[in-house]
């Protein structure tokens, strides 16, 4: 019975850091409050601007409305999936299926501020003459 409630304890604590890591994976840049912003801007040593000299337009940075986004991307090596295929050229023919991981990172050039984004890309490879 001690087995089973360690077993399932850790069980738990597994999915919870889980679910905290998946909820870390942002998809865009977070909306923040006016307090937010201010006590954001302070901590980063950024004077807090006046509210009406302020115009942010869709692409400045949600955190400080004065910076834009600077994107950089990471893509891991092309691993095979162990999925295979016919060849649609050659049907005597096996094509593997490869993916890697692309990571676009997103700083703000003015208060450091980002976030990042994954996606998942896929290709086909001939894997015969």
């Amino acid at each position: 019975m001690k087995k089973f409630t360690a077993l399932l304890v850790s069980l738990l604590v597994i999915l919870s850091c889980a679910a905290v890591f998946a909820a870390d994976v942002v998809q865009g840049p977070r909306t923040f409050t006016e307090e937010e912003r201010a006590a954001f801007l302070e901590a980063v040593g950024i004077e807090v601007p006046d509210e009406a000299a302020l115009v942010p337009d869709e692409s400045a940075c949600p955190a400080c409305l004065q910076g834009t986004f600077e994107e950089s991307t990471i893509t891991t090596s092309w691993m095979r999936t162990g999925r295979t295929r016919t060849c649609p050229d050659h049907w005597h023919y096996q094509d593997v299926e490869e993916h890697r991981l692309v990571v676009h990172e997103y700083i703000c050039n003015v208060c450091l501020y980002g976030y990042e984004t994954q996606e998942t890309e896929y290709q086909w490879v001939h894997d015969h003459p």
